[in-house]
């Protein structure tokens, strides 16, 4: 009921706060009392409106709400309040030594439906007195007896019932705690105990106590004077000011002029968070109230909370916790237009119907409907999906992380079309007339809005009309004129013209603004496909309209190849026309150009072949370098004699020049029938093998003292100077690479040491330089930040600009690490090139320079592969050198703040935005058969 009850002397000022706020000395209410009061119960549930009221002279007046039909009536303005049925004297005789003075009895609550609780004094024992005392109405005779009276050690202070446990609570002014209970035979006051069977009593006395179910633990809350709240006898609050118990919630003020709102459900954490007294500042369930505000009453099985000033004046507020907890009530019991209603007040999103627990609401679609029921609430519903499931977004804090996956569906399909397509289902069942706006709305509202199912209901409906004067039943005008607010006017003139019926046309246009009619009638003047190609091409489909320009006569053709080059619809276009038509040799060589124009020279060769086109099939395939089917375009030319060698010798510079010396060799030897070329341009690639393989198989054995012993002689004092320039730059960077490391760990101390927010911009050179090249092809300057979407010219120009091998320079490490990976690439791809000519060296007299070869290029193998470790270190020690944790700074963020202040380090971790990643290994794995036995000591 929630109803506030004021002492005013011999007047009770009643006021029920769940309907109406009156704030004092106003009340809705004033009811007359035979004498004035001192005290003032409810009764407990069903009967919570009827009243007992402790008179000054020892008398309780009874209220009781009126009924109609044997029915109670709900205490609400502006209906009446309860009734006084009679004053009651409470009947001693049976027990002389109860006191009967003035003011002899206080604090009366009523327990049971004709049983009240009240603490009286025993003249002869000089101790309180619980009573429990019984209604009775005898023969129009009105008096209360005492069932059973208990003495009690030290004086009462305080009497609460407990609704959990059917007792009474019992505080003494010493602070300790007993539980009252009874049956027809006795009465028994025990020790309050906890979960444990633990005896519990309050710190200090307590002005103010009620009980709570905190999980599944019945406990009992106390305020005392110096606003220290305590749950049994543990002190949780030592700023309270007033407190109230809701139905799932704690609710407290606080000298911070906060409110919290505290849940006392099992799978929350509950009374904990108080105790630790450090509230996330975005915590919802935490929000500032006026200085000096104190809870008058939270209404039960609602959301509103009555606070009062320190001036008097009441105001009503809702926090967030009791809405979510109300809405969750009233969703789980299908209760959906109270819902909804209490979603629109409160300006909850509304996705919450859905998301609270989809199953149920999937399978009670019709009940949802049935209760909703207004056409504009169903479309605001719609209108308001979205794929966000706000129970694990925006209302997270209230939903438990163990219910949310149970609850909420989860399937591959888009939630949105989902419930669209289940709505709409139901809504045709409900009826199709009344509910059309709802279900065109279904059709707009899905992820891909089918808005030619739109403009086609509407076409029904205008061909077929409903009767409007039955409710609900909207005109296609009204239809249109409501899809249109929906919908920008243009989108659905294009849908409509998309869709070649011009009476859609005319209808969608008649709601725009702008003149269609003049276009709209040069259309109609065309034949059917010019017509749609004409309107394809105006709604941008191209795909579309090259297919009817293809029905259209030949004359056209101009004009489709046209279209097709401008939009790259070759693929398409090539479809439309037989493969023996001239149409689609004409397309053929226009895709072949295209592709030539986007350097795929190799798929223009295929395309040209395929087509006929032979000598642009000869060109592309030149410029890729797929020498195989030169020769065989060649061969369809009918090429002969010195055309063929002067094209062979064309390929094979190609070739030679993009570093393919077999494959040059063999166009020479085949082709060009030039032996002796080919051998000299196997010598000049390195392929020694290959070479002496075709200086036996031509009798050329005198170019092996002509070139091959010359080239043998060049290619190892080559092979010898770059293994030693780069086992020396190797042995440079590893030994820099320490130093950097050291002094950048030393750096990171003494930052955090002094509490600095790190910034390495003005610690290093902003000098960029790039290190030396070596002959293998080797770059020393670093690659640039991995940035997606980036091309990789872009990447190479960034990482000019951030890594230097500049001694000082800021991301020195990382260019050292990336040279470093280069010399490990260099020397596992140069593997092959030396084991072959050691080969040679040895099979032409050269044991000393191929031991010494091998020899060098060991040591520089051993001394890279230990090294592997140490210049990549692991992820986490590498990154403690890099990152500084720090919660404020240039820096920081909103979001690392605020995950600072949670206690999520990971996010919280400071990062350069500008710090490039750090360089990884390279996948690369240096071979160990290249070795010669022979040569080994």
């Amino acid at each position: 009921m929630s109803t506030v009850a004021v002492i005013d002397g011999a007047k009770l000022l009643l006021t029920p706060m769940k309907h109406m706020v009156v704030p004092p000395p106003m009340s809705a209410h004033a009811v007359e009392l035979p004498s004035p009061a001192s005290c003032v119960s409810f009764a407990p549930q069903p009967t919570c409106s009827d009243m007992a009221v402790l008179l000054s002279n020892g008398n309780v007046a009874i209220f009781k709400s009126l009924t109609e039909n044997g029915v109670k009536e709900e205490f609400k303005p502006p209906g009446k309040p309860p009734k006084h049925i009679g004053t009651y004297s409470i009947d001693t005789t049976d027990h002389p030594s109860v006191w009967t003075g003035p003011l002899s009895w206080r604090q009366l609550i009523w327990w049971r439906e004709c049983t009240l609780i009240a603490v009286g004094w025993d003249a002869m024992t000089q101790r309180d007195i619980v009573c429990e005392l019984e209604i009775m109405t005898e023969n129009g005779n009105n008096r209360i007896t005492i069932r059973h009276k208990t003495e009690t050690d030290e004086p009462v202070l305080r009497l609460c019932v407990s609704r959990h446990s059917e007792s009474v609570v019992v505080e003494l002014i010493n602070g300790n705690l007993f539980r009252y209970t009874s049956d027809t035979t006795q009465a028994n006051l025990s020790p309050w105990t906890n979960s444990r069977g633990e005896e519990v009593s309050l710190p200090q006395p307590c002005q103010c106590i009620k009980t709570a179910l905190v999980g599944n633990e019945e406990v009992v809350l106390g305020l005392t004077e110096h606003s220290r709240l305590y749950v049994n006898n543990k002190e949780v609050c030592s700023n309270c000011t007033s407190f109230a118990v809701h139905d799932e919630f704690l609710l407290l003020t606080t000298h911070a002029h906060t409110l919290r709102c505290i849940s006392l459900l099992p799978t929350t954490r509950g009374l904990p968070v108080l105790v630790e007294d450090k509230p996330h500042p975005l915590d919802e369930n935490i929000r500032r109230v006026e200085r000096g505000s104190r809870i008058v009453v939270a209404v039960t099985q609602d959301t509103k909370l009555v606070l009062q000033m320190p001036r008097g004046n009441l105001e009503t507020i809702h926090p967030g916790s009791l809405v979510l907890s109300y809405l969750q009530k009233c969703l789980d019991s299908l209760q959906y237009r109270d819902a909804f209603i209490a979603m629109r007040r409160h300006r909850i999103n509304l996705n919450l119907i859905h998301d609270h627990n989809s199953k149920l609401f999937m399978d009670n679609l019709e009940s949802f409907i049935s209760q909703v029921e207004s056409v504009n609430f169903i479309n605001l519903f719609l209108t308001d999906l979205k794929e966000e499931d706000v129970t694990a977004t925006m209302y997270s804090d209230y939903y438990s992380e163990s219910r949310q996956p149970s609850v909420i569906a989860s399937t591959g399909s888009s939630k949105v079309d989902r419930v669209c397509d289940a709505v709409r289902t139901a809504l045709e069942t409900a009826g199709h007339n009344k509910y059309l706006l709802s279900i065109l709305t279904t059709y707009v509202k899905k992820n891909d809005p089918a808005l030619g199912k739109v403009l086609m209901i509407i076409k029904d409906l205008k061909a077929n009309p409903v009767n409007t004067t039955e409710t609900g039943n909207v005109t296609p005008e009204e239809a249109l004129k409501y899809v249109l607010f929906l919908v920008d006017v243009n989108q659905m003139y294009d849908i409509a013209l998309g869709m070649y019926d011009f009476e859609l046309v005319l209808m969608v246009a008649e709601r725009s603004q702008k003149e269609y009619l003049p276009f709209l009638n040069n259309l109609r003047k065309m034949e059917t496909n010019l017509q749609r190609y004409s309107i394809d091409k105006y709604l941008k489909r191209y795909s579309k309209a090259i297919q009817h320009l293809s029905l259209c006569s030949p004359e056209h053709f101009e004009e489709l190849v046209s279209l097709v080059k401008e939009n790259c619809l070759f693929k398409e276009a090539l479809k439309l026309y037989p493969k023996s038509s001239e149409q689609h040799r004409e397309l053929s060589i226009a895709y072949g150009e295209h592709l030539v124009g986007n350097k795929r020279h190799d798929e223009a060769g295929l395309v040209f072949t395929r087509c006929g086109a032979h000598e642009l099939a000869l060109s592309s395939f030149q410029k890729s370098g797929n020498w195989r089917q030169v020769f065989c375009v060649a061969s369809l030319l009918q090429y002969a004699g010195e055309q063929v060698i002067s094209l062979a010798r064309t390929v094979a510079g190609y070739l030679q020049a993009h570093k393919r010396p077999l494959e040059a060799s063999r166009v020479l030897e085949e082709y060009a029938k030039d032996p002796e070329e080919a051998i000299a341009v196997l010598i000049d690639g390195m392929q020694w093998e290959e070479a002496l393989r075709l200086m036996y198989k031509h009798d050329r054995r005198d170019i092996v003292e002509t070139h091959l012993r010359g080239a043998l002689e060049e290619a190892f004092n080559h092979h010898i100077s770059i293994v030693e320039d780069q086992k020396e730059l190797f042995d440079k960077y590893t030994k820099r690479l320490q130093v950097v490391r050291e002094i950048k760990e030393q750096r990171s101390v003494e930052f955090q040491e002094s509490g600095l927010a790190r910034d390495d911009t003005d610690l290093y050179s902003d000098t960029s330089s790039v290190g030396d090249n070596s002959e293998y092809g080797t770059s020393t300057s670093s690659r640039g930040s991995r940035s997606t979407g980036r091309s990789s010219k872009n990447r190479r120009k960034s990482a000019r600009k951030m890594y230097s091998l500049k001694e000082g320079s800021r991301f020195e490490d990382f260019a050292l690490m990336e040279a470093l990976s280069d010399i490990i690439q260099t020397v596992s791809k140069s593997t092959e090139d030396v084991a072959s000519l050691l080969k040679m060296l040895v099979l032409f007299d050269h044991e000393e320079q191929a031991a010494l070869l091998q020899t060098n290029f060991h040591q520089l193998i051993t001394t890279i592969e230990p090294s592997i470790d140490i210049i990549w270190p692991p992820e986490e020690t590498s990154s403690n050198l890099n990152q500084v944790s720090q919660v404020t700074g240039p820096g920081a963020t909103v979001n690392s703040i605020i995950a600072a202040m949670r206690g999520d380090q990971s996010t919280a971790s400071f990062k350069p935005k500008d710090e490039p990643e750090r360089p990884k290994p390279p996948a690369v794995k240096i071979a160990t058969n290249w070795k010669l036995e022979q040569l080994q000591l």
